[in-house]
């Protein structure tokens, strides 16, 4: 059912984008559960497969995880830390590969940062650390 006051909701995208306003709003807060799939569905009148492209999409901006047993959850933020990076350094942004995922824990939709500097590189998360060459 349609609820008053909705935004009308046609595709995916524009799921996302009210789901992410929500979150972003703090309607919903770091580890509240989303509205269930059926819930949506049955609310915007769409289709199954609208709001699983929509969960697709916060998922890979790193904002909502799957807990399993009870749905998608709003991720809760990390504690971001300064790193100082020397003048000089080659810095670019990736997705992880499985096993750096595996390794530092890393949740899927979450890039790294590789920061080159001297013939030494180092993979940082980009969602706990913020970069600095001052």
């Amino acid at each position: 059912m349609v609820v008053p006051g909705d935004p009308r909701i046609t595709s995916s995208a524009d799921l996302a984008r009210y789901l992410r306003e929500r979150i972003s709003s703090g309607a919903w807060e770091s580890g509240d559960l989303l509205p269930s799939e059926r819930d949506l569905i049955q609310r915007f009148d769409i289709g199954r497969e609208v709001v699983r492209r929509a969960v697709r999409m916060l998922r890979s901006e790193g904002l909502i995880e799957l807990v399993r047993g009870e749905g998608w959850a709003v991720r809760y933020p990390e504690q971001r830390e300064v790193l100082r990076v020397q003048r000089g350094s080659r810095i670019s942004a990736r997705m992880p590969s499985p096993d750096e995922r595996d390794e530092q824990g890393i949740p899927e939709g979450v890039p790294v940062v590789v920061i080159t500097y001297a013939e030494r590189t180092t993979v940082y998360r980009a969602d706990r650390w913020d970069f600095t060459t001052a």
